[in-house]
């Protein structure tokens, strides 16, 4: 399977087709890409299981949902049911959202991400006579317009340089050269990979067991350690291996050499610097010897620590809440940049730090609050404070380039900021890895390598009303942005959508300096539902860039009386209820004429349910893949109205002609 380069917005469905033989009770697709999956190749299964056909993998990113064609063969009489959860360890429920009963589904899936920390998995789980046996498939969703795929991988993306991808599927690891187009097979003897990271000279990674190797000339060097703690930094590494001795690994040479350090390693310097510390007096090593650089009260503790071998940023603290965010210069000088002593204050004061080549983001407590403020400190000394949402309440540091760029993480998101425009603009959610390349940033996740979009200078800021307000039935929506914006591409896209079947609510909008009004045409309904669905894109920044990486979706009620409405509901059956029958709806003027009014699906039991406002003749055509369609006229004249529709398999259908 070749790596493609993408070039263009990825599609936001992704298609995939299971094939289902008799599955092992407790199979999970962990490192899966082939077309042939043989479950027999797991030691904890029995060798009497048969295959699973595959030509989704594992661990894919989506965007927005999944088109789900799978099939229990030879399985009629067996049911197929799709769950969707969460992926995370420990987690075991999934909410079923599809349901085959005769052993087959086949349609699209929304992947709702804002739950679960964006980890998804599919349960496939077949049901054959009380017997169930079941496979998943890892899955990670998230919805972010400004994450543009730069590579697929068919397996699991691990780390990126700027040209190289490494990535690892199929129990094997791979390198694939961006540049060239050349893919190298770094490591194939039928292990997990779980962790890797590139080198200059190749890569070092890790198996399911923690074994650490090297490649490097075309050849793998098991370096014969169960590793932890690995650091890479320009042509040296370091790690720990089981039995507690450091190493430190020349990646020119590719030599390890064990060092009796008698402190703990904080960091791994390009040039082999390697800087630790004795209680609280710290040493830089290099070449076999130890020279003292600075010394800090013994009686405190080290919480957190970070360095560039030249200068330090680091917090220290006491046995009780009591913390310091201190700053130890390159020419010696030692600054406190901020102090703790509420307990809160102290659990985000490691996570809203960090240092790199003169760059400082550091945490302090705002005065008479435990309102957490963020500031940036150029390599200038100049300093300011990174306003974002709420305060600036728990915000992280992921990443911190050094030409003053960072990624925050802040509310469930990662958050693009810089010294000169120090507002925090969220990109995505939280789960995978994040790097800078060549001062640009990029998110790995699952099978993906993600470039970031650039940020609007106009960023949006809240709606009136919020989710779930209540409104007058002649409110007026409206949104806020941080900037003058102008019409975008997505304006169009706008809807207020009802609750009522046949109700399309009508609107006109109005751009004024930085907010949008949309002022519906008549006054709502009253004690009615409403949904405004605003596009990320319905407005850009007065360059053209989408003020937002995200549509919202504000669900809102009205005031007032409730209309006179008819509460209709219907059923699609075969043997039981058809999941996802599609229904058509129309209504019937005097004359017979008809006019779509609707279209929607059935759930998992076969179940829809509606309201509808305007009495009259209606006709419902429902039709669900392998079925015959059928169509029914009904007269909604009564408060509560409803159908049932039994569906002929074709097959049955033509056996009875």
């Amino acid at each position: 399977m070749m790596l493609h380069k993408i070039t263009q917005a990825f599609p936001r469905i992704l298609t995939f087709m299971l094939l289902f033989a008799a599955l092992p009770s407790t199979a999970f697709a962990d490192d899966v890409f082939p077309n042939e999956w043989n479950p027999e190749s797991r030691t904890n299964l029995s060798e009497t299981q048969t295959q699973v056909h595959l030509n989704m993998a594992a661990h894919q990113f989506v965007t927005s949902s999944v088109y789900v064609d799978a099939y229990v063969r030879g399985g009629e009489s067996s049911a197929l049911t799709v769950g969707l959860g969460s992926n995370l360890p420990g987690s075991s429920f999934y909410y079923p959202v599809a349901y085959g009963q005769v052993g087959k589904v086949r349609r699209q899936i929304e992947l709702d991400p804002y739950d679960d920390f964006y980890n998804k998995g599919l349960k496939f789980t077949v049901n054959t006579n009380g017997s169930q046996n079941f496979i998943t498939l890892p899955l990670y969703v998230d919805k972010s317009h400004r994450l543009q795929m730069k590579y697929a991988t068919p397996g699991r993306a691990l780390d990126y340089d700027g040209k190289r991808v490494l990535y690892a599927a199929n129990r094997s690891l791979y390198i694939h050269d961006t540049v060239t187009g050349v893919k190298t097979t770094v490591f194939a003897q039928n292990k997990i990979v779980s962790s890797g990271q590139l080198t200059s000279e190749g890569c070092l990674f890790q198996d399911e067991q923690g074994n650490l190797y090297e490649w490097y000339n075309q050849q793998v060097e098991p370096l014969n350690v169960q590793a932890q703690a690995l650091k890479i930094s320009g042509h040296y590494a370091t790690y720990t291996a089981s039995d507690g001795i450091l190493y430190l690994r020349n990646l020119l040479t590719h030599t390890s050499a064990p060092l009796t350090l008698s402190g703990e390693v904080l960091e791994l310097g390009d040039n082999g610097v390697i800087i630790y510390r004795v209680n609280n007096t710290f040493y830089k090593y290099k070449n076999g010897v130890s020279n003292l650089w600075f010394e800090e009260s013994p009686t405190e503790r080290l919480y957190a620590f970070h360095t560039d071998g030249q200068a330090a940023l680091y917090v220290l603290g006491d046995d009780t809440m009591a913390r310091q965010v201190k700053f130890h210069g390159a020419t010696g000088e030692v600054s406190t940049l901020a102090a703790f002593t509420d307990p809160i204050a102290t659990n985000w004061v490691t996570t809203g730090f960090g240092y790199n080549k003169g760059w400082v983001i550091y945490s302090r407590q705002a005065p008479g609050t435990i309102t957490q403020q963020l500031f940036m400190i150029n390599p200038a000394g100049q300093q300011k404070q990174i306003i974002g949402p709420n305060n600036n309440s728990s915000y992280g540091v992921s990443a911190l380039n050094d030409d003053g760029k960072a990624i925050l993480t802040f509310g469930g998101y990662l958050c693009t900021v810089e010294f000169n425009d120090p507002r925090p603009v969220p990109f995505s959610g939280t789960l995978g890895r994040v790097k800078y390349v060549n001062g640009e940033p990029f998110r790995l996740i699952g099978n993906a390598l993600l470039a970031v979009t650039p940020s609007s200078e106009s960023i949006f800021s809240g709606t009136n009303p919020g989710m779930g307000n209540t409104i007058n039935p002649n409110h007026i929506f409206s949104a806020a942005y941080t900037g003058h914006i102008t019409a975008g591409p997505g304006l169009h896209g706008i809807e207020i959508r009802s609750e009522y079947m046949d109700e399309k609510v009508t609107f006109t909008t109005e751009i004024a300096g930085n907010q949008l009004f949309i002022k519906p045409s008549a006054p709502l309904k009253g004690s009615s539902h409403y949904t405004l669905y605003l596009p990320y894109n319905a407005v850009t920044d007065l360059k053209g860039v989408p003020t937002d990486a995200y549509d919202h979706i504000i669900r809102t009620r009205t005031y007032g009386a409730w209309p006179q409405r008819t509460e209709f509901s219907l059923n699609v059956w075969d043997r039981g209820g058809i999941d996802h029958a599609r229904i058509s709806v129309t209504r019937l003027d005097e004359d017979g004429n008809e006019t779509p009014v609707n279209q929607a699906f059935t759930d998992l039991s076969g179940y829809y349910k509606t309201k509808i406002l305007q009495k009259g003749k209606y006709r419902f055509t429902v039709s669900a893949d392998g079925y015959v369609p059928q169509s029914m006229i009904i007269n909604i004249q009564n408060s509560r109205e409803s159908a049932s529709f039994w569906l002929k398999p074709i097959a049955t259908a033509a056996d009875s002609q």
